[in-house]
């Protein structure tokens, strides 16, 4: 599909709690529309009437907000657009609580609810106008893995697009072939990762023998002019052939694009990509029951890199500078430091969840930023969690500044990702016993 075509509805709407009927149904019926089960639909719909509730309170008689609704296919986004204010979204925390007994906190309480009624939140800034997209997954069925794996014969692989039943092959194939933690959970629910190639969002090649049958193959993500992320190639026997025939047909097919680059950061070390792209770094990886493997994150670049800036403090200065050194990266890296200029209160952190890890990402700036990641570790070590993960983007300012705030508390740096956000981005993993 698309993504220019695809189905959206918008509606602009004065800030009264008389439209906010107006709001709820259309959110609700347009997430019927799109697909969504009736439960998902309604916690949709109770976030979008919270979040304009709360809005409606804080906000001015008269102003104006836009909500868009938009069919991801896979998910739906509720995306709604306002006049920047000193809003507190502290409530968009995974470890927020709001007490009842506290009257200054219950004007929270909506902002609570519609965070726990999405799967993901996202945050931006322009023109002075903010913007706040509630994503909603669609349900899909888990599968069990391929039994009957075929044999790889004497012909030449054949590089093909495949069609949705041998997309789901080719998940189930991965799941019964590869260990947990080097492949995202999407390919557990075949069905999903059917919608997510329709959608236009990723796309995959396969690899067939003489019979037609599915030997392996390899997925990517691209958004317009950002770094691609591949997965795989994944391959249901150990066969040279069979991977760098899907590593030739993935990169004659993504040098096309305007992508800048390639990277991959779901694979073993010593896997075929090692021959194709360069070594990013590693990050340790904790699976139930056993001790660390490594997941090794590796670059190709498409493209000429005529060079950007970045923003970094101090204390990661010096590590940006060397591997961008090593990897022949052309970057002005431009230190920034806390002079005492006035921030917010209080920080936001997204959590995006896989399996059994978890990637911090950060929404909004705050001076407590330190209690709050603080907060989130200790709510994360009480699941069991032990693969906890930040990204920090280079490209914006006051990413930087958090980087005291992520050293304090045990989270180093692993490797850079080349234009995969704003700028830059690196990935920090928090190792506890570190902590300063």
């Amino acid at each position: 599909m698309n993504k220019s075509k695809r189905r959206e509805l918008s509606l602009d709407l004065t800030l009264e709690a008389a439209f906010l009927p107006v709001a709820a149904a259309a959110t609700e019926q347009t997430a019927l529309a799109f697909g969504l089960e009736k439960k998902e639909a309604l916690q949709l719909t109770l976030a979008v009437e919270e979040v304009l509730n709360h809005l409606v309170e804080v906000g001015s008689s008269g102003e104006h907000v836009s909500l868009k609704l938009a069919d991801g296919l896979y998910y739906m986004e509720a995306s709604i657009d306002f006049p920047l204010k000193e809003l507190n979204l502290r409530a968009f925390n995974l470890t927020s609580g709001v007490s009842l007994e506290d009257e200054s906190q219950l004007s929270e309480m909506g902002l609570l609810i519609a965070s726990r009624m999405v799967d993901r939140l996202q945050l931006s800034l322009k023109n002075n106008v903010m913007r706040l997209g509630l994503y909603k997954e669609k349900y899909y069925p888990e599968a069990g893995g391929l039994k009957d794996i075929p044999a790889e014969d004497t012909d030449q692989p054949a590089i093909l697009t495949p069609g949705p039943e041998d997309l789901k092959l080719f998940c189930r194939g991965v799941t019964a072939t590869q260990p947990g933690y080097y492949y995202p959970s999407f390919f557990s629910r075949p069905g999903k990762f059917v919608d997510m190639v329709k959608s236009g969002d990723y796309s995959a090649l396969l690899a067939y023998n003489g019979k037609k049958q599915v030997l392996g193959g390899i997925a990517w993500r691209q958004e317009y002019e950002k770094t691609i992320e591949c997965f795989g190639p994944y391959l249901f026997r150990d066969s040279k052939e069979v991977a760098g025939a899907l590593l030739d047909g993935f990169l004659e097919q993504v040098g096309r694009t305007r992508a800048p680059g390639v990277l991959s950061r779901w694979l073993a070390p010593g896997t075929a990509i090692e021959k194709h792209f360069e070594s990013l770094g590693a990050a340790d990886f904790y699976s139930s029951g056993a001790g660390p493997v490594q997941r090794a994150a590796h670059y190709r670049q498409l493209c000429e890199d005529t060079g950007s800036r970045v923003w970094a403090h101090t204390d990661l200065a010096g590590f940006l500078k060397e591997e961008y050194r090593r990897l022949f990266l052309p970057r002005e890296v431009r230190e920034v430091k806390d002079m005492g200029e006035h921030t917010g209160a209080y920080s936001v952190f997204s959590c995006q969840f896989d399996q059994e890890e978890v990637t911090l990402i950060p929404l909004a700036a705050g001076a407590d930023a330190g209690v709050n990641l603080a907060r989130h570790l200790t709510l994360f070590a009480g699941e069991g969690i032990k693969n906890i993960y930040f990204e920090l983007d280079l490209g914006e300012e006051w990413h930087a500044l958090l980087t005291p705030v992520l050293v304090r508390n045990g989270f180093r740096p692993c490797y850079i990702l080349p234009h995969a956000g704003k700028g830059d981005l690196v990935l920090f993993q928090c190792r506890a016993g570190e902590k300063k």
